[in-house]
């Protein structure tokens, strides 16, 4: 027995005369997928470069990266009615347009923190009606009965964009941040920046006058102005993290030295089990 959703599409010919553009309008869903979570994980990827670039803190960067969910949430059900007022193209044209602009705008960050965070917002708003908009498309578009596929093709182009955020945004960030000098790297150094970063601060640091420049000398000098200042300061950051790592422990061996001190303290004072009594014991035992 056909349900009242299947006799609609029947009575508007979405499955009696199926035409060839419903394919082109399913690729073209499925490519705005790629795209949306493209431009949503690039931000992830890049998380650490922002961090070190702008000079912002955990917590930063944390508010940074939710400012775009506290958005895309609030703003899902109000992009739907409107892609219903205004037509599914128009509105997911103007989604797509919008959420671009709020990703080239991206670079502005660089003057305000709160310049990052309104573009993020921003960015949050534009994206939420991509999916919404795209299943009103569907419906008139693909028959009852191929809207299942449709849907996970759709849904699978947003898993491909996510991958290719992984591979566009390292392959750009090594073609923008150029490294003309070899270098041998410790685990250690790649998994914390901060470090390598004070290491080639010290050995430009190192060099006597008239010596050969040692091979960190030698790549720190090859940057720019700009890099060199990221990379003293993150050098600066690392001197931080291990002066206050260091108080940290001296007051931890403080406390283990104190509590063991008061142990010793109160077992001095404390008499023996087994001892002998004294004069003023028999004393009161008597009385």
């Amino acid at each position: 027995m056909a349900t009242t959703e299947q006799r609609l599409d029947e009575s508007r010919g979405a499955s009696t005369r199926p035409t060839n553009i419903r394919h082109w309008v399913v690729a073209a869903t499925a490519l705005t997928s790629v795209l949306l979570y493209l431009d949503r994980f690039c931000v992830s990827f890049a998380e650490i470069y922002i961090k070190e670039d702008l000079g912002l803190s955990d917590g930063q960067i944390g508010w940074m990266l939710s400012a775009f969910f506290w958005t895309y949430a609030l703003a899902q059900v109000p992009s739907g009615w409107f892609s219903d007022r205004f037509g599914s193209r128009p509105m997911l044209t103007l989604y797509v347009l919008l959420w671009s602009l709020f990703t080239a705008l991206t670079g502005l960050a660089a003057f305000s923190f709160v310049v990052l965070i309104l573009l993020r917002l921003g960015f949050g708003v534009a994206q939420a009606g991509a999916y919404p908009t795209s299943a009103a498309i569907l419906s008139k578009w693909v028959p009852f009965t191929n809207r299942g596929l449709a849907s996970s093709i759709v849904a699978v182009g947003g898993r491909v964009g996510g991958v290719l955020a992984f591979l566009l945004t390292g392959t750009l960030i090594l073609w923008f941040v150029p490294i003309s000098a070899d270098s041998r790297l410790q685990p250690g150094d790649v998994m914390d920046p901060a470090r390598l970063s004070y290491q080639l601060v010290e050995a430009d640091r190192s060099e006597p006058a008239g010596a050969a420049e040692s091979l960190g000398a030698e790549l720190l000098k090859s940057m720019s102005s700009d890099e060199q200042a990221v990379i003293r300061r993150n050098a600066e950051r690392h001197v931080a993290d291990l002066q206050a790592a260091l108080k940290a422990e001296i007051a931890r061996r403080e406390q283990a030295a104190r509590s063991t001190l008061r142990l010793l303290t109160i077992e001095y004072w404390r008499p023996p089990k087994n001892a002998a009594p004294t004069l003023r014991d028999v004393k009161l035992d008597q009385a």
